[in-house]
């Protein structure tokens, strides 16, 4: 739905920070979106180099690590570069404290997606250690996609697009495109 709002997948560029074991671009591809950027680069190292080293992107699109601050600084990246992005991370993130912070600071609001079945996690082979190297596993939480878009008429566009769509209508309640994950408790 944005890729349709932004233009056709052939124009997009596509940032994903996380190199990991390189298969993101591969994936991305694969769904129709040509201009990949996921490389083997420190990402906190180009952020924050003067001037900062970060390719051009239309859209952020990323995994990134769950462990010590990643989430947070992905978020904070994403929320200040003004551009559309999906995050996947951990639902418990959705009340975390940093995450109402920067959400205040920056005066945005996030989507949620909600996957209609718990996603599968894989370390890649070359990162497993041990005598785990064939360990395949059901990430241990459920994953949300965190989906930011700063401009309100386009987020707007893009959930009613959603709620007119198929996908919305075979997958009422498991998949569900959420302003608020957390009802307030009133």
């Amino acid at each position: 739905l944005v890729a349709s709002s932004l233009g056709t997948s052939n124009n997009l560029k596509l940032y994903d920070p996380y190199y990991c074991a390189g298969t993101a671009s591969t994936h991305l591809r694969a769904l129709g979106f040509p201009h990949v950027y996921n490389r083997p680069v420190d990402f906190y190292a180009a952020q924050s180099s003067t001037p900062p080293h970060v390719p051009p992107f239309d859209v952020l699109v990323s995994n990134p690590p769950f462990s010590m601050d990643h989430p947070r600084r992905c978020m904070s990246f994403a929320l200040n570069s003004g551009r559309p992005f999906f995050l996947l991370l951990p639902n418990y993130e959705a009340c975390s404290t940093w995450l109402s912070q920067l959400l205040q600071s920056c005066s945005q609001q996030l989507l949620y997606l909600a996957p209609h079945k718990r996603y599968v996690c894989r370390s890649p082979p070359s990162l497993r250690c041990g005598s785990n190297k064939a360990l395949k596993y059901v990430a241990p939480f459920p994953l949300l996609w965190f989906i930011g878009i700063p401009d309100p008429q386009f987020r707007s566009k893009v959930l009613n697009s959603w709620h007119a769509s198929s996908t919305a209508q075979a997958f009422p309640a498991p998949l569900s495109l959420l302003q608020n994950p957390w009802p307030s408790s009133s």
